[in-house]
């Protein structure tokens, strides 16, 4: 077995204590919560002397609650310790389902009788230790909240303690719990054995149907989360493939576009070459407006070269391209101000300008957008690392991004403001595939920095 599968099959120490309290609480409760303290005897006294049956029934019903409330930290603790013992040894066989179970109510009942010196009578104990295995096995699949738990089995020990006081099943043998057998030995003189017999199979059988039927609803109620958990995540499944196929399709047609658009770009280029020879001959503005359509042309056709073919890197200057950058989103700046603080001698990166242009004008525009038109500013800074990367830095004092959405704000068709969702999941692909990293810092109220890390070209 590897570490890992150790790992796996380790003892929670913590529940493993957990459980271990709850024992001792039990084992402890009688003393906490001594048994004279109902006054059983008198009542007894007084209901045989008035042949008052309802006395008897009443004094009955307290002897069995109170038991129920020494018994229930002993269930609790002895199903919490045996199902994290079957969890681990699970391995072992079957019957460990068993006798696991029977070996812990065994030490808690020798050490109650050490301690007391009273015991149970076999049968309650051995239909508690039944249900309360049944039940622990249906928990595992229902899991249950730890307050519906404890009603099941409180509702299964105060069934069970009935049977201690049933007259009806001495013949499968009496424990030495003084009190209820002094609760069958009045009943039996006062000739209400039969209704005692009663009572305690209608309080036992109403519990248990009342525990199945609690089971049965958490299993369905866990069944409809699950299920509810399966459709959501679909659902999301769906949606994520909606965006990609959207993705696909958009780019498709914009490689179709560009591809399309080089055609005329050549012919303006050629003409305008020939048009600049014959106008060279003569000279005057005209050859220079040429030339500045002729500059124009090949910079578009370049940048229609950097989105076709996404793989072309070349070397970057890091103040030209915050530049142009902030050229492309100054237009919807309205009242903001973007601010730059580059460092001086800043080394070059390497990338594709057009892609790299359009995620950092996406994430200035986030920031644009987050000011809003209450106005402010926008901080743009560079500084070489001794790492060999660029660390961009773009802050904003805007009203900052709330905890709960931090960690959804890279994934695709996330947004806050009811935007596709696409600017800053594309900022993050763009700046990956560059080989750099993009991290986020925001807090409410105070304003959203977001810091880019690119490698720069090492020359020779």
């Amino acid at each position: 077995m590897d570490a890992e599968q150790a790992q796996a099959v380790a003892i929670d120490k913590r529940t493993m204590a957990f459980g271990l309290g709850l024992i001792v609480l039990g084992v402890l409760m009688p003393a906490i919560f001594p048994i004279k303290w109902l006054g059983v005897m008198p009542k007894l006294t007084r209901a045989m002397a008035e042949q008052n049956q309802g006395l008897l029934i009443l004094t009955a019903g307290r002897v069995v609650l109170l038991n129920t409330v020494h018994a229930l930290p002993q269930v609790l603790g002895a199903v919490v310790v045996a199902d994290e013992i079957l969890r681990v040894y699970a391995h072992l066989g079957r019957y460990l389902h068993l006798a696991v179970p029977v070996a812990i109510f065994a030490g808690i009942y020798g050490l109650i009788y050490a301690f007391y010196g009273f015991s149970y009578g076999w049968v309650a104990t051995a239909v508690l230790i039944a249900l309360s295995a049944g039940i622990a096995r249906a928990m595992r699949k229902s899991q249950p909240h730890v307050i519906a738990s404890t009603l099941m089995f409180t509702l299964v020990i105060f069934g069970a303690q009935w049977l201690k006081v049933m007259p009806a099943l001495d013949v499968l043998g009496r424990g030495t719990e003084v009190n209820c057998a002094e609760i069958k030995r009045v009943a039996g003189f006062m000739q209400a054995g039969s209704v005692l017999n009663f009572i305690g199979f209608l309080f036992f059988g109403f519990t248990l149907i009342l525990a199945v039927l609690l089971i049965r609803m958490m299993v369905v109620h866990n069944r409809e989360l699950e299920l509810e958990r399966r459709d959501r995540k679909r659902e999301e499944e769906m949606q994520q493939m909606k965006m990609t196929v959207l993705e696909a399709k958009t780019f498709k047609e914009l490689r179709r576009l560009t591809h399309d658009l080089k055609t005329p770009l050549t012919v303006i280029q050629g003409l305008t070459s020939v048009l600049q020879l014959m106008l060279d001959q003569q000279g005057g503005q005209a050859a220079a407006i040429c030339e500045r359509i002729n500059v124009a042309a090949e910079n578009m056709n370049e940048m229609i070269t950097d989105i076709v073919m996404q793989e072309k890197r070349q070397p970057l200057s890091v103040p030209e391209l915050l530049t142009y950058t902030t050229a492309q989103v100054s237009p919807k700046q309205g009242d903001c101000d973007i601010v730059l603080q580059l460092e001086e001698n800043l080394p070059k990166v390497s990338g594709n300008r057009v892609r790299l242009t359009r995620a950092l004008a996406n994430l200035l525009e986030n920031a644009l957008e987050a000011m809003g038109s209450s106005g402010g500013q926008v901080e743009v800074t560079a500084k070489s690392l001794p790492d060999h990367r660029v660390r961009i830095t773009i802050s904003d004092n805007g009203p900052g991004i709330p905890d709960e959405d931090k960690p959804k704000v890279f994934e695709t068709g996330f947004s806050a403001r009811g935007t596709p969702g696409l600017g800053l999941p594309f900022a993050h692909e763009v700046i990956r595939d560059h080989g750099g990293a993009i991290e986020l810092w925001s807090v409410a109220g105070v304003g959203t920095k977001v810091v880019v890390f690119l490698p720069e070209v090492i020359e020779n």
